[in-house]
């Protein structure tokens, strides 16, 4: 399973795209009033310090509309960046790309996936 700390991130960063998604801030407690639990309890699992059941996560996903794998395992592991440049240029980077995809159509925005899962097997051979 994974480590508290790492669950913690990804679920502060569900309530960020939340956020951007319906552009004001998603706070936690919208987030804990939307699960049916306490602010504090959605404090200390975004702090690492309280381990968030499986059924908690599948619930963070309906609610921020998020992929289905995203706190998958795979894709924990996959994503292991330790330099603080690097992170701060891809944050800005999906930052730019996530306000240019959001105009775009569904049927686009699915075109856009197709061509990174080619990027990706390229990459991967």
């Amino acid at each position: 399973m994974f480590d508290k700390k790492e669950i913690g991130k990804k679920v502060k960063q569900a309530r960020e795209i939340k956020s951007e998604k319906i552009g004001y801030k998603f706070t936690g407690l919208m987030l804990a009033n939307e699960l049916g639990l306490s602010r504090s309890y959605i404090g200390d699992i975004e702090a690492g310090r309280s381990p968030a059941p499986k059924e908690v996560l599948n619930k963070i996903i309906e609610i921020c509309g998020l992929p289905q794998n995203y706190f998958d395992e795979d894709d924990f592991r996959s994503f292991s960046i330790t330099d603080d440049d690097e992170i701060n240029q891809l944050e800005q980077e999906f930052k730019l790309m996530f306000h240019k995809i959001k105009k775009l159509s569904s049927s686009d925005r699915q075109k856009i996936l197709k061509m990174i899962d080619i990027f990706e097997k390229e990459n991967n051979e």
